[in-house]
C-alpha cells in the first residue's frame, strides 16, 4: 500500500528537542521550566495545561510515565559529574525532552501510521535512554512527547546533540559565537535525521516561510513531495498462494500410495514430480512479474506529476540564481553612486576651501589699500583744510587760493586709486558668495 495522500499536501515536519534540570528559574527570555514542569504539562496536571481549554488525559505508546522519567532523571543527576568532574547543578541539564507533530492539512488517517514510525526511529537511535512516548488529542494538532535520559555512565550531550556539539566546542577553547554555531549546527542534523521518517509522509523538511517561498513555489514542491511519497511503499508484496500450489498438486494422477494396503499418503513418480516443480516455479515467476507491474504501474501514475514539479523546481532555482545576479548588479550600482557622490562632495569642498583662501587673501590686500587709502587722504585734505582756514580768515590771500587749487588737483590724483579699490573688493565679494553656496549645498551654516 502507498503513501500517497491522493494530491493532498501535507506541508512539513515539526520537531523539537530541549533539556531541563531538576529545579527552574527564571532567564531573560522568561520563565524556565523545570523537568518535573514538562512531566506535569504532559499528564495534564491541574494548573499545568491553561493553553487546553478541554484536557484529555495523554496515551501512554512507550515506556513510563512522564513523571517517572523525571525520577529517573532525577537519579542519574545526583550521580553525574559535568564535563569540569563537578557534580550536576541543580539546574543543570538531566532531561531531554522533545516533541513531534503534523500540520493541520495532514491526513488524519495517516497520523497513526506516522506516529509509530517516528516512535520505531526513537527506539533505534536512543535505545535504553527513551524512557517514555505519550500523545496529545487535545489540541489542534496531534502530536507526541519523547523523554530521553542519559545511561549511568554518559554525559546530558548522549541524548541532546546540540549541547553534546557546544560542549565540544568549549573544551577546544573557542569563543562563545563558534559554541553556538556547532550548537545550531548538531541541531539542524538532527533535524535531518527525523526527516528520513517524515519525507515517506510527503512532509517537508522547512516551511515555506523560512525559506522565503512563494505560494506557487511551495505548491510546487508539496506536489513533488507527494508524488515522491506515492512510490514510496509501506506494506510488504503480497506471498505466493500455497492454495495454488496445491491445485497443482492435486492435478496429478495418483498411481501409487505407501502403506501394506496402498492406502497411505500418495506416491508420485519422478516425472510427475518434475512437473509439479515446473508448473509451480512458473506460478512463482508469474507473481513476480505481476507484482513487478504494479509497482512499474505505480511510478507510470505518478512520473508526470515528478516531472513537472522537478521542472518547477528548476526553474525556481534558476530565477533564484537570476534574482540573486540582480541582486550583485545593484549593489554594484549602488556602490558606484555612493563613490561617485563622495568625490563630488570632496571637490565641493576642495573649492570651497579654495574660495575661502581667495577671500582672505582679498580681504587682506583690500585692509592694505584702505590703510594707504587713508594716509593719502590725509596728505591731502591737511593741506586743503589749512587752505581754507586761512581764506576764512582773509578771502583775499593769493597764495591760500593757489594752494586750495593745487590741493583739488591732487585729489583728482585719487580716482584711479578708488578704482583699484572697487577691483579689488569685487573678487572678494565673489569669493564669499560661491563659499556660502557650497556651505549651503553641503548643509552648512553659511557665514
Amino acid at each position: 500500500m502507498s503513501r500517497y495522500f491522493g494530491g493532498c499536501m501535507a506541508g512539513y515536519q515539526f520537531a523539537h528537542l530541549d533539556g531541563y534540570g531538576r529545579r527552574g528559574g527564571k532567564s531573560k527570555a522568561g520563565r524556565v521550566m523545570s523537568a518535573q514542569d514538562i512531566a506535569d504539562e504532559a499528564e495534564r496536571k491541574p494548573g499545568a495545561h491553561d493553553h487546553v481549554s478541554e484536557p484529555r488525559m495523554p496515551v501512554q505508546h512507550f515506556g513510563v510515565t512522564p513523571s517517572e522519567a523525571v525520577k529517573l532523571a532525577h537519579e542519574w543527576a545526583a550521580k553525574a559529574k559535568d564535563p569540569k568532574g563537578r557534580k550536576v547543578r541543580i539546574d543543570g541539564l538531566c532531561l531531554a525532552a522533545g516533541v513531534v507533530s503534523v500540520p493541520d492539512n495532514f491526513p488524519h488517517d495517516k497520523w497513526p501510521e506516522y506516529r509509530d514510525e517516528i516512535i520505531k526511529h526513537l527506539q533505534k537511535k536512543y535505545g535504553e535512554r527513551l524512557k517514555s512516548v505519550v500523545e496529545h488529542l487535545d489540541e489542534k494538532y496531534p502530536h507526541i512527547h519523547f523523554y530521553l535520559v542519559p545511561l549511568s555512565d554518559e554525559s546530558f550531550g548522549s541524548v541532546h546533540p546540540g549541547v553534546a556539539a557546544a560542549r565540544a566546542s568549549a573544551a577546544r577553547g573557542e569563543r562563545k559565537g563558534m559554541q553556538n554555531s556547532a550548537y545550531k549546527k548538531a541541531m539542524i542534523a538532527w533535524q535531518e535525521d527525523i526527516y528520513t521518517v517524515s519525507q515517506s509522509f510527503g512532509l517537508a523538511r522547512i516551511g515555506p516561510r523560512r525559506r522565503r517561498l512563494s505560494r506557487d513555489e511551495w505548491k510546487a514542491e508539496q506536489r513533488a513531495l507527494s508524488a515522491h511519497a506515492a512510490l514510496n511503499i509501506s506494506d510488504k508484496p503480497i506471498g505466493l498462494s500455497m492454495g495454488k500450489i496445491k491445485q497443482i498438486i492435486a492435478k496429478q494422477v495418483v498411481e501409487h500410495r505407501a502403506g501394506l494396503l496402498g492406502k497411505g499418503r500418495a506416491l508420485y513418480t519422478e516425472e510427475q514430480l518434475i512437473k509439479v516443480a515446473r508448473e509451480a516455479a512458473l506460478y512463482g515467476a508469474q507473481h513476480v512479474k505481476m507484482q513487478r507491474l504494479d509497482v512499474l504501474g505505480a511510478v507510470i501514475l505518478h512520473s508526470s506529476k515528478i516531472e513537472a514539479a522537478e521542472a518547477r523546481l528548476i526553474k525556481l532555482a534558476e530565477e533564484e540564481v537570476t534574482l540573486g545576479i540582480r541582486i550583485a548588479e545593484a549593489n554594484d550600482k549602488v556602490k558606484a553612486v555612493d563613490k561617485e557622490a563622495l568625490e563630488r562632495m570632496r571637490m565641493a569642498l576642495l573649492k570651497a576651501e579654495q574660495a575661502e583662501d581667495m577671500a582672505q587673501q582679498a580681504e587682506s590686500w583690500t585692509k592694505l589699500t584702505v590703510i594707504e587709502m587713508e594716509k593719502r587722504m590725509k596728505m591731502v585734505l591737511s593741506p586743503i583744510l589749512a587752505t581754507l582756514a586761512a581764506i576764512i580768515r582773509d578771502p583775499n590771500v593769493v597764495e591760500a587760493q593757489l594752494e586750495a587749487d593745487a590741493a583739488i588737483s591732487a585729489l583728482e590724483e585719487l580716482r584711479p586709486l578708488a578704482f583699484e579699490i572697487q577691483r579689488a573688493l569685487h573678487p572678494v565679494a565673489k569669493a564669499a558668495n560661491k563659499t556660502n553656496k557650497v556651505k549651503h549645498a553641503l548643509g552648512l551654516e553659511p557665514d
